[in-house]
């Protein structure tokens, strides 16, 4: 025999009152099963401008009644990008659009800069020899820089030729460079 008060149709059986009603609970809303929240027809009207991202097998719904900084910031946050790399949305025809409240309602796919990588090597003044090497995928200007400023070099220069490079803009994918012979 069961011992809850309630039979199989959520009521008491001895005066046919529902659990919500012994709870105090007089205003239950509608179950929304694909958020798992409650939301009465009210707040669903009321949750602004959405659009959905989508990256790689991930989808994630962002509010876009922010200004450009905040939407910026929301996609970051929702796709745990911890880095300064830039990110772009393209839509369903391929067209890059801005974040803006603007606009349209759709679905987006989010890219995300991979980069410039190179080689670095260093070697010894003595003997011209490779002391070591390592591999270094920048971002943006100020990756470049700090860079540059670990190595103690003004520039880097691409092994082979005497082309200086002083600028992330100059810097071609995965190419070898060196120090440009000007030290800071």
């Amino acid at each position: 025999m069961d011992a809850s008060p309630l039979n199989s149709k959520g009521t008491y059986e001895d005066d046919n009152q529902t659990a919500a009603n012994v709870l105090g609970i007089t205003d239950m809303t509608p179950w929304d099963g694909a958020t798992g929240c409650n939301f009465s027809a009210e707040q669903k009207q009321d949750v602004g401008r959405v659009i959905l991202v989508k990256w790689g097998d991930v989808t994630r719904k962002i509010g876009i009644d922010g200004s450009s900084a905040a939407i910026k910031e929301a996609i970051r946050n929702a796709f745990r990008l911890r880095s300064k790399r830039s990110f772009w949305l393209e839509d369903g025809d391929g067209v890059v659009r801005s974040l803006d409240r603007a606009m349209p309602l759709t679905t987006y796919t989010l890219h995300v800069d991979l980069g410039v990588t190179i080689k670095i090597y260093q070697y010894d003044e003595c003997n011209q020899h490779v002391v070591s090497s390592e591999d270094a995928t920048l971002y943006t200007e100020e990756d470049f820089r700090e860079l540059l400023s670990r190595l103690g070099w003004r520039a880097l220069r691409e092994v082979g030729t005497y082309k200086d490079v002083e600028s992330i803009a100059e810097l071609r994918e995965n190419v070898a460079y060196h120090h440009s012979g000007f030290k800071t």
